[in-house]
């Protein structure tokens, strides 16, 4: 534990002109952090020269400097955008950066390849039947975009992975399975887990995840005619963990529908509804102004547990119903699962 705090303040005081996410475990560092390009990149350089795991990105290696730049590029995965992302600095010491709901360790190995080596794999595989394309992500990022014909697990959060995986071995075993993630951090962990369950299958990484394959199409695809252009296997876009949303290959296609009209759209919000916090898509065209909740049943649920929040702040003494009944009906209705989740629930349930 004293090794874990000592990386997160010197990590905190390297990103003090920085916004972002920082977490910190014995496991390793999953980060995120916003700025102006001056400061993200004396970042860059501080964290290299202070961990020795990062030397090989140190700017005084003795590497090619355009080689150095794209190591660099792939590995700290340097995007454009708003400096003002991140509302603060957070740093945080966890058990884990990424949690599995998995105790031990496991060290089940595979093979990470590159965005073209993926794309290739792709490519063949979709036209062998020994193929599985997995995306290890949760299910409202997989809606915004997922590699063709990959199987998107119905999660809401990564620690229900490992479950999901159990109950559908079989889909998986003896086959070689490619996974992929936003950035490969998450993957890392997934593959290394179906490794260990499934010994006999051949698991490969996105290496970088979806984020370097973005960014290795669109230079690949960068001036050429649309018959010269490489298919993009990557379908809508990818989904990211701060005020950005999403971040998209050139002249993707949006597959991502409206919860109610079912246009196509990319603008996801969060249900308004009392203690349910789900991301869902509301086109700005005709939803977004009138459906605030994620459906009807989140809405009545919502009116239904106003009231009764109302009766028990209210100081009326006359009220006909005790704090006790109150209470009661108020866990009554917290226990109604809205349409969305009862539908996530039920595909979880079918497999694959």
């Amino acid at each position: 534990m004293y090794e874990t705090v000592k990386v997160a303040n010197a990590l905190k005081e390297m990103a003090k002109n920085l916004t972002g996410k920082l977490r910190i475990a014995k496991e390793g560092i999953n980060l995120t952090v916003a700025g102006t390009l001056e400061n993200v990149e004396k970042f860059i350089n501080n964290i290299t020269d202070k961990f020795e795991f990062l030397k090989e990105f140190r700017l005084d290696s003795n590497v090619d400097s355009n080689e150095l730049k794209l190591k660099r590029l792939n590995f700290f995965k340097n995007s454009p955008g708003c400096e003002h992302v991140f509302d603060n600095l957070s740093v945080k010491v966890c058990d884990e950066i990424t949690p599995f709901n998995v105790s031990g360790k496991f060290e089940g190995e595979f093979l990470k390849v590159s965005p073209e080596e993926f794309h290739e794999l792709i490519e063949t595989g979709l036209s062998e039947g020994n193929t599985v394309l997995l995306d290890t992500r949760n299910y409202y990022e997989s809606k915004l975009g997922y590699f063709k014909g990959a199987i998107t697990p119905p999660i809401r959060k990564f620690s229900s992975l490992p479950s999901y995986l159990k109950s559908n071995k079989e889909v998986f075993r003896n086959k070689k399975v490619l996974n992929y993630c936003t950035g490969g951090v998450r993957c890392a962990k997934a593959c290394s887990y179906i490794k260990e369950i499934l010994p006999d299958s051949e698991i490969i990484m996105l290496d970088g995840g979806i984020h370097n394959y973005i960014e290795w199409i669109n230079k690949e695809n960068e001036g050429k005619t649309e018959e010269d252009k490489k298919e993009l296997f990557f379908l809508g876009s990818n989904y990211v963990f701060d005020a950005r949303v999403k971040i998209s290959p050139n002249n993707h296609k949006i597959v991502a529908k409206c919860n109610f009209c079912m246009k196509n759209s990319e603008n996801y919000i969060k249900c308004t509804g009392i203690g349910c916090h789900l991301m869902f898509i509301s086109c700005k065209e005709s939803c977004y102004n009138k459906n605030k909740f994620c459906c009807e049943v989140c809405r009545d649920r919502d009116a239904q547990l106003k009231v009764v929040l109302n009766a028990l702040n209210s100081n009326i003494e006359n009220t006909e119903e005790s704090p006790d009944s109150q209470n009661l009906e108020l866990k009554k209705i917290k226990k109604i699962q809205c349409n969305c989740e009862v539908e996530r629930r039920k595909k979880l349930e079918e497999g694959i």
